[in-house]
């Protein structure tokens, strides 16, 4: 498609581990030579896996690639704690755990299955007060409430787990779930309801709704400048129209256009006559009408 290029597409980078998903912004915006770049969710320096970089205009369409379900393969390590959560904290409370069974292990995974509220990670970017929570620790300041969010944990596959020295246990497994969800945090949940300490040791994100990480380029890749941009519209799953180049003046102009134009009520990617993407319409169901959600040209 014509119109795919350095200010219209999405990027998908496989991270490593040790980089910020900054860095890898950074990174793309060098090669690419625009500052308009975003991204579709953090990856901690630690984590690895796919990060999904809206470019130029396809920022625009952050508020619905945000909205993905996500995939991650983790491995978390019960009987030990970090202040982060991870491998890069310091450790705050150890214990042995080796009189803890299997199948207490998997009674606790099916406790946090479903729709439930978490707590955000002290360490984490959440605001609070108008501070983020990790300047709170860092500063050594009091958090006046921990926030908390709804959020949905679909399923666990792969459990695998592992006996480890000094009376710990590694747990490895692949979890889908709704955006916003702290694996870190889902890992310490899981010890709290083992009355253990727990903490990630290793985390991977493998899909971000319909992408995966086995389509992403390696960031040596995107490091040499050999990139591979993709539709960003493709995956979204919208009905798809071609309009006149009468109502596209109107819809340049931000105007509504009649239901009657369109296929059903569903958000609509329109198209003018020459294949290039002019706006996605949406139904207000006050008016009956389809107007503009996010214009793309």
């Amino acid at each position: 498609m014509d119109y795919l290029g350095n200010q219209f597409g999405l990027l998908l980078v496989d991270k490593p581990a040790g980089l910020t998903s900054h860095d890898v912004v950074n990174q793309a915006r060098k090669v690419l030579k625009t500052k308009t770049i975003g991204h579709t969710g953090t990856l901690d320096p630690f984590a690895t896996g796919l990060l999904v970089l809206a470019i130029g205009r396809a920022t625009k369409l952050m508020p619905y690639l945000n909205n993905h379900d996500k995939t991650y393969e983790a491995t978390m390590i019960l009987g030990l704690e970090t202040d982060t959560l991870d491998p890069s904290g310091k450790v705050v409370r150890e214990e042995n755990c080796e009189n803890i069974r299997k199948e207490a292990i998997f009674k606790a995974l099916e406790h946090y299955t479903g729709t439930f509220y978490q707590e955000a990670p002290a360490y984490s970017a959440v605001k609070v007060a108008g501070r983020k929570l990790y300047e709170y620790q860092r500063k050594g300041l009091k958090i006046p409430a921990m926030p908390q969010r709804e959020v949905s944990v679909y399923s666990y596959e792969n459990i695998d787990v592992k006996d480890q020295k000094a009376g710990k246990i590694k747990v490895s497994f692949t979890v889908k779930v709704s955006k916003g969800t702290y694996i870190r945090q889902l890992a310490k949940d899981l010890g709290a309801y083992l009355n253990i300490p727990a903490s990630l040791v290793a985390l991977k994100r493998i899909t971000s709704g319909p992408y995966s990480v086995t389509d992403a380029i390696p960031y040596e890749k995107l490091m040499e400048g050999n990139l591979s941009i993709i539709d960003p519209l493709a995956g979204m799953g919208f009905s798809k129209i071609v309009m006149s180049d009468d109502i596209t003046k109107k819809i340049d102009n931000g105007a509504f256009v009649e239901r009657e134009y369109f296929p059903d009520e569903s958000d609509t990617i329109i198209y003018d006559k020459y294949g290039k993407p002019v706006a996605i319409y949406r139904f207000d169901p006050e008016r009956k009408v389809m107007r503009m959600a996010v214009k793309l040209l």
